[in-house]
């Protein structure tokens, strides 16, 4: 094994810089939200979140370390199905917690409707986009034209050589 990580539950940001500081884990996995940007920056003035992250994005960039998001739409509460309470993506899993809880969280995503107003984004392109969505569309691209020149040149298969039959030096 070469690099190791491990995940941040939140409220734990003190735990996770001693972990960092060991040098032994080199990705720390952590959710970062619009709804909750703690994992990444102090959260502004009166904006209230159950678990604080403390930053340990920064913690783990001054480590050494790399930091893998998760969960960018907020376990799908970003998106304009669960704010408008529509029907969500048929493999999206249903809103979990009590009523009041999921009534709170859809008028969190409703109060970030105005981001879509102003720039004619989805909520869920404007909560990936405020994650660092250039870097992300980038590397999406770069992955999809790799992606495409394997399908060109006839490497999308199950076989166990990728579809290189015959293609060997002898």
């Amino acid at each position: 094994m070469r690099h190791a990580g491990f995940i941040c539950r939140g409220n734990d940001g003190e735990e996770v810089r001693r972990v960092l500081a060991t040098g032994v884990f080199r990705l720390i996995n952590v959710p970062y939200t619009l709804l909750n940007p703690s994992a990444g920056r102090l959260c502004p003035d009166g904006m209230k979140v159950d678990r604080d992250y403390g930053d340990v994005i920064e913690a783990a960039r001054a480590a050494g370390a790399g930091a893998a998001i998760y969960s960018p739409l907020a376990g799908g509460h970003l998106t304009d199905a669960f704010a408008d309470a529509a029907a969500g993506h048929p493999l999206a899993r249903a809103p979990r917690g009590a009523e009041a809880e999921i009534a709170a969280a859809r008028e969190k995503a409703r109060a970030l409707r105005f981001l879509c107003t102003a720039t004619g984004l989805t909520l869920a392109q404007a909560a990936i986009r405020f994650g660092d969505g250039e870097t992300l569309y980038r590397t999406f691209t770069e992955s999809r034209a790799i992606r495409r020149g394997i399908i060109q040149a006839g490497q999308d298969t199950a076989a166990p050589d990728f579809g290189r039959q015959g293609t060997k030096k002898e």
